[in-house]
């Protein structure tokens, strides 16, 4: 019987229950529908441009794999780590992400429309462009990541933090921010609504900034 561990990350989001489990070394060169990868240690897997859908990876990880242009439909990852992935601009639709870390990956690009996440780490990641349109995100932390452009439009934040990040032109037009912290990260040409500013926490400069893209003196 395997106990799945429940504790948070100081705090913060919980981690992806690995601990004490072994995984098997497992060799991944294509993808097919409804495939399901469990308690696996996957190492320089080539999937690029991949199609496939309800596809499952449980209590996984991922080191240097290469997922850049896949279009997985129905994704669900749950318990994993992707560690100097590569999945630039991946289609993962309507994913479901729970209790998952992208650590120093390559997510350039990547469309996550309509996704479920849910206690997310993204740390070390560059995601300039990504698409998160329509998606959800609860107890969710980016750490050093670079999301300049991206596109979280109609997007419902839940307890999420951007920490040390480029948001420059990051749209988050009628997004909802039920807890949004993006403190110490860089904000500028973001376009954010007067009427979404109840749910975000800002730093005293990022409120200035934020003031004058509203076209308001500020003296």
């Amino acid at each position: 019987m395997v106990l799945r561990s429940k504790r948070k990350r100081q705090g913060l989001v919980e981690e992806p229950a690995l601990d004490g489990i072994a995984l098997q070394a497992t060799s991944l060169s294509y993808l097919e529908d409804e495939l399901r990868c469990e308690r696996s240690l996957v190492n320089d897997a080539s999937l690029a441009n991949t199609r496939a859908g309800g596809v499952v990876f449980d209590t996984c990880e991922f080191r240097r794999s290469a997922f850049e242009g896949s279009v997985l439909s129905r994704l669900r990852v749950l318990d994993s780590r992707l560690e100097k992935c590569n999945a630039s601009n991946a289609e993962w639709g309507n994913a479901h992400l729970h209790r998952i870390e992208f650590l120093g990956c390559r997510l350039t690009g990547i469309s996550l429309i309509n996704a479920n996440c849910s206690e997310l780490l993204l740390r070390d990641c560059k995601a300039e462009f990504s698409r998160c349109e329509g998606s959800k995100w609860t107890n969710v932390r980016f750490e050093n990541c670079v999301l300049t452009d991206a596109d979280f439009r109609r997007t419902i934040f839940d307890r999420a933090a951007f920490i040390h990040c480029d948001l420059r032109n990051v749209d988050f037009e009628q997004a909802k921010f039920t807890s949004l912290d993006l403190r110490d990260s860089t904000l500028e040409g973001a376009r954010i609504e007067p009427s979404q500013f109840p749910g975000l926490t800002i730093d005293s400069l990022q409120a200035l900034a934020l003031i004058r893209q509203l076209g308001a003196t500020v003296i």
